[in-house]
């Protein structure tokens, strides 16, 4: 089964949760296309701080390993560093926001005007989704820390740690990421790149998808059109306008 656990991807308190993607109108058809999830190298993602340690790791090295002498410390901190700047083009990532309903500031962030869906699925949907033939995916909920001077300690000891917690700023999102690593071979790191921009993964659509929603003041037009789309590629699924073009009842 592609979908592994690991101890350090924690899954949502309710396994049940709803989850969303938002897309622009080309990268939902690619969905379609390709019956696959896009999975984007973590360097590729617009955050420099993807893949890094907190601050306060630093400047609390000598605490975190007073077992080891200064020089040790020294030594094995400077030949890591380089290895941390590798290690996100070597990981891709999927990006999904946690919410019951759907998010204003999402459809202006991710959406290109409004030709644009969400498409709504469940964190149970899509850790069964993946076909047999994927990598190993994990997933989990990204923990959100203060990075800066005197913040807070990110847990080490794992490769993964850093591609679970971002910045406080990114809180708004509430992400849930599904994760694929190719590490190079006895993680020999700085040769050449082991994926070019990012990877398609394979899913079950059906299993994948309860619900899309068209953009917000989108035109009915369009709705017809990403119907149409789905029927193309016949994928069964509802369509159905955004929420936030309800009107008061006065």
């Amino acid at each position: 089964m592609p979908y592994e656990e690991h101890p350090i991807f924690e899954p949502p308190a309710d396994r049940n949760v709803t989850i969303w993607r938002y897309l622009s109108l080309g990268k939902f058809v690619s969905l379609l296309a390709t019956r696959s999830l896009y999975f984007a190298r973590a360097d590729r993602l617009g955050d420099p701080f993807e893949g890094a340690y907190s601050r306060a790791n630093r400047e609390r090295q000598a605490e975190l390993y007073a077992d080891l002498p200064a020089e040790t410390r020294r030594r094995m901190f400077d030949s890591i560093t380089p290895i941390l700047r590798e290690m996100p083009k070597h990981v891709v990532i999927n990006c999904w926001h946690m919410n019951e309903h759907e998010s204003a500031a999402l459809w202006k962030l991710y959406a290109n005007g409004n030709e644009a869906v969400a498409i709504r699925s469940t964190y149970s949907s899509l850790i069964e989704c993946f076909t047999p033939d994927t990598p190993s995916v994990y997933v989990g909920v990204v923990k959100y820390i203060d990075y800066g001077s005197g913040g807070e300690i990110m847990p080490e000891g794992n490769l993964f740690f850093p591609f679970l917690h971002k910045r406080k700023s990114f809180e708004h999102e509430r992400e849930l990421r599904a994760i694929v690593a190719q590490w190079p071979p006895a993680f020999r790191f700085g040769g050449t790149e082991a994926i070019p921009q990012g990877l398609p993964v394979s899913v079950n659509l059906q299993t994948l998808l309860a619900e899309v929603r068209v953009a917000p003041a989108a035109s009915d037009w369009f709705a017809d059109a990403v119907r149409a789309v789905m029927d193309r590629f016949e994928v069964p699924c509802a369509v159905v306008q955004s929420q936030l073009d309800e009107l008061p009842d006065w």
